[in-house]
């Protein structure tokens, strides 16, 4: 459905073409400052910029719609190119964010930590090679880190 409303007492929430979207009688008036877009939309209905699903009574939030990289005009979901890579035997850990590109506009570049007892050299071959094989051409990393650590926020964030 376009719309999802939870039950009665439960701040309304909505999922429309992925994307979350609220309404409450306690919402803010808008933002602070000039030039700044209000996010609002039909009958003071919030869009949040939140992907997400639906799955019954659960919002499951997949990432946010300006965390897209654009690359060459395609747009790359920096979050299922970090779910390939952790689906690899020989990654840990992975961060993939984009990297400004004169040619391309941005580029995908991950830091990736590597499994205990997993050769550097070894591995950024065997990744690079996986990439290329499976996934879709602008999705490919063209600047893959090897990191020993990548840092997490207090929210539980992976810092950039």
């Amino acid at each position: 459905p376009d719309r999802f409303l939870p039950a009665e007492g439960n701040i309304p929430a909505i999922r429309r073409d992925g994307l979350l979207e609220v309404w409450t009688p306690r919402r803010m008036a808008g933002y602070i400052g000039h030039g700044v877009e209000t996010p609002f939309i039909e009958d003071g209905w919030l869009r949040t910029s939140d992907r997400v699903t639906v799955d019954h009574d659960r919002v499951h939030f997949l990432g946010r719609l300006d965390s897209v990289i654009n690359v060459g005009g395609s747009k790359v979901d920096p979050f299922s190119v970090e779910a390939f890579l952790l689906g690899l035997d020989d990654v840990a850990e992975a961060r993939v964010v984009g990297v400004r590109n004169q040619i391309r506009g941005f580029i995908v570049a991950p830091d990736v930590v590597l499994k205990p007892g997993v050769e550097p050299g070894q591995a950024r071959d065997r990744i690079q090679a996986e990439c290329y094989n499976r996934l879709p051409r602008a999705h490919v990393p063209r600047l893959l880190r090897v990191v020993d650590a990548i840092r997490v926020l207090e929210s539980g964030k992976k810092a950039v």
